[in-house]
């Protein structure tokens, strides 16, 4: 009994001397956790997912004494200076006195104005030179292409042709003045008729433009249904002169176009219409050409009277004769724009016939020796029958200075005439019809005995 209370005893001696140890080491221990817990686990996560920093760019040392251009409108001088405000990259450089530098170099550079410099991109270029770099070649020339007269019966032709001319001109080299420009200038001068001009008017037109020369046209033909027709005549004047330079016309229907088994017929006036002017401009020509004079008559063509029922059949054919007159190496031919003045001061009513003392008149007038006198007696473009175009016409040159007719001649044609094989040859339109009887007379004409 008195072991087992001697081991009590002893047991609660051992004990009682471990229990401060064991509360020292409790308490140390929960003070290291509540360390732990307070403790943010920052470093021992950065450690394992932080990236490595990545090498800063290095950025172009700008050398002293180094022009540069701002994006701004300045050109300026970069200079070592002192260091002040914000170091900002080259390429944010704003304003003069603005600091720049690299950021991780002391040295700073100070921007300092040297001059004004107009900003690139309010730079005007001309407009030859944007069409060079649109059709590839440079304007050679510049002339005012006044809107062509439209004798056809359909409307807002003009919006459609007169755009299509302009490129096809700017494709060989020939500029136009600026339609704004050009339709201001015919407002002021209450300029309505532009299928003509007169000398003055050309003069006017040279002073206001400083162009060489006038591009004048009509509209002969335009058939927007079915088969599509259309027909061009244009003359080029000279502005100093008032002369003709060049003459040319072109017409064709979208049938003509076709091969072998109806290949390449043209359908619609979009594909038609460049056709044609690409065709009238294919002998375009800036220079006057070269006549004998001593060997040349001087002629005016008189607007032909018009017996049809075609609205301006007469002064239609009338132009068709300057345009083919004036190939003639025999004859000079009088701009009709000359014509129709003196016809207006003189108070000529009577197309077609004048009595030998208006002929002598007008011969004098107009300083000719010549007069051309004609009649349109059909011009009938066969769609309202189903036929073919049909055309008569007749003409007479007469001599003014000595009042006798020199030349007559008639001819009537229609587009089945000359048809070989598969309608080959054949004309389907009425206004080429009645251009290929004006060129069998014009060059009749040739034959005229003056003497």
């Amino acid at each position: 009994m008195k072991k087992i209370f001697f081991l009590v005893i002893l047991l609660c001696a051992v004990i009682s001397c471990s229990l401060p140890q064991r509360l020292i080491n409790v308490a140390l221990l929960v003070s290291q956790i509540k360390e732990e817990v307070e403790q943010p686990a920052v470093k021992k996560e950065t450690v394992l997912t932080e990236k490595p920093a990545k090498k800063m760019k290095e950025k172009e040392v700008i050398p002293p004494e180094k022009e540069i251009r701002l994006p701004g409108s300045k050109q300026v001088t970069v200079r070592p200076g002192v260091p002040s405000g914000k170091v900002e990259d080259l390429s944010r450089v704003e304003s003069i006195g603005q600091v720049i530098g690299k950021p991780d170099e002391e040295q700073i550079y100070i921007i300092k104005s040297e001059e004004e410099v107009k900003p690139e991109e309010e730079l005007e270029m001309p407009s030859e030179e944007m069409i060079s770099l649109i059709f590839g070649k440079p304007i050679k020339e510049k002339i005012v292409m006044f809107p062509f007269e439209n004798m056809s019966e359909a409307s807002g032709v003009q919006e459609r042709i007169m755009p299509v001319l302009s490129s096809a001109l700017r494709k060989i080299s020939i500029g136009t003045v600026d339609n704004k420009l050009l339709y201001g200038f015919l407002c002021s001068n209450r300029i309505r008729a532009t299928g003509h001009i007169t000398k003055d008017l050309a003069l006017q037109t040279y002073e206001e433009f400083d162009v060489k020369s006038i591009l004048l046209g009509s509209v002969v033909s335009y058939v927007n249904r079915g088969d599509p027709h259309l027909g061009l005549l244009a003359r080029l004047i000279d502005s100093k002169s008032g002369r003709i330079i060049w003459a040319s016309y072109a017409s064709a229907a979208g049938a003509d176009f076709t091969g072998i088994l109806g290949l390449r017929s043209i359908r619609n006036m979009n594909a038609l219409i460049p056709r044609i002017v690409d065709n009238m401009l294919v002998s375009f020509n800036t220079t006057i050409p070269y006549k004998e004079i001593e060997s040349t008559y001087k002629i005016a063509i008189m607007p032909f009277r018009n017996k049809t029922k075609f609205k301006d059949a007469g002064v239609m054919v009338s132009y068709m004769f300057l345009v083919e007159l004036f190939k003639s190496l025999k004859f000079e031919i009088l701009e009709y724009g000359e014509i129709k003045k003196a016809i207006i001061e003189r108070k000529i009513r009577n197309k077609g016939e004048l009595d030998y003392e208006t002929v002598s008149l007008l011969s004098e007038t107009l300083g000719v020796d010549g007069i051309v006198l004609g009649v349109v007696e059909q011009y009938d473009d066969g769609l309202a029958t189903s036929s073919p175009p049909s055309v008569t016409i007749s003409a007479r040159l007469l001599n003014g200075r000595k009042n006798k007719i020199v030349w007559y001649n008639s001819l009537q044609l229609n587009g089945n005439e000359d048809i070989s094989i598969l309608d080959f040859g054949k004309i389907r339109s009425v206004d080429r019809v009645a251009y290929k009887i004006v060129s069998r007379l014009a060059v009749d004409m040739e034959t005229a005995e003056w003497r």
